[in-house]
């Protein structure tokens, strides 16, 4: 699932570019931002439609393997 994140976030998710790596950021930062895209409370362009395509349960995931991330 975290595949769909490297195409923004980069490789691994570290971002070379204006994009926010994502890789060693603490799960429940992830977990956060994640449900406000997901819920509307923080806007943004693409994040907001990825994001409500996962469950809370994904989500979780996703942020536990990208925490992992050095």
């Amino acid at each position: 699932m975290a595949q769909t994140c490297y195409v923004c976030h980069g490789p691994d998710g570290r971002s070379g570019g204006p994009v926010a790596s994502l890789a060693g950021l603490p799960r429940e930062h992830i977990v956060r931002q994640m449900t406000e895209f997901r819920t509307g409370r923080r806007p943004g362009t693409v994040m907001n439609r990825i994001a409500r395509s996962y469950s809370e349960e994904q989500i979780g995931a996703i942020a536990e393997f990208i925490a992992t991330l050095k």
